[in-house]
């Protein structure tokens, strides 16, 4: 009734060539153009990480460096109050403390796209408005961006809303 399945051992091994044919044959006919796509994806993480590491992070370090004394000088002025002259010496700089410092406008125009530059947009759009150049704050702030600080985006939301009603 039933047969019986005798499987004998072989010693030679089971070769399958035809996968490996076919991979053969895909590498000889789009060799080139998967070495180029390889190139060009190595070329440009490398290029990322060069501009990341020697353009943004140099510039960031310098812009942070110079906005340093204006910062402290608006944070006087946020405590103090904003006059003309303050704010004047905050926006296009001068001698602060018996130091030249740099004012806010000039580090928001060369380093654009930084965070100091970034925070410079800020304080150029409060110290506007609180010299009641409200076409300019608006400029300004609706350049500011939080970048996830929610406090600071509030308050600058704030300003908008003050420099929009006058």
């Amino acid at each position: 009734m039933s047969e019986k399945i005798v499987i004998e051992p072989t010693t030679q091994p089971v070769t399958n060539v035809e996968p490996l044919d076919r991979a053969k044959g895909f590498w000889e006919q789009y060799s080139k153009q998967i070495i180029y796509i390889g190139s060009a994806i190595i070329l440009l993480i490398a290029g990322w990480y060069a501009y990341k590491n020697f353009v943004v992070a140099p510039k960031e370090a310098k812009a942070s460096e110079l906005i340093f004394p204006a910062e402290n000088l608006f944070a006087k002025m946020s405590t103090g109050g904003f006059s003309k002259d303050s704010v004047s010496l905050a926006l296009n700089g001068g001698d602060f403390n018996g130091k030249k410092m740099t004012g806010l406008l000039k580090i928001a125009s060369q380093y654009d796209g930084t965070a100091a530059g970034n925070r410079a947009n800020y304080m150029i759009g409060a110290s506007y408005l609180h010299i009641g150049e409200y076409a300019k704050a608006i400029q300004y702030l609706n350049d500011f961006d939080g970048n996830g600080a929610n406090q600071v985006q509030s308050k600058a939301y704030l300003l908008l809303g003050h420099a929009y009603a006058e």
